[in-house]
């Protein structure tokens, strides 16, 4: 994938609410630290990268449980 591809990705994302908004987690900032030569690798690491936010880990959690309890009773 393309930088831009990636970025665009990042941006989906965030209007999605599956990231926070850019002032916690800045994929273009993120992206800017590196070299010319870095920058291929951090845009592979940016694409494999996966967030997940504190409510939506607490639900996964409570569904787990909850998949779990129904399967013993």
């Amino acid at each position: 994938m393309s930088e831009l591809d990636v970025l665009l990705n990042a941006e989906y994302f965030v209007d999605t609410q599956l990231w926070p908004l850019h002032h916690k987690l800045n994929a273009k900032g993120w992206l800017d630290n590196f070299t010319d030569v870095e920058k291929p690798f951090a845009v592979h690491l940016l694409n494999g990268f996966l967030y997940f936010c504190p409510d939506l880990v607490d639900q996964m959690f409570k569904n787990a449980f909850q998949s779990l309890r129904s399967r013993l009773y």
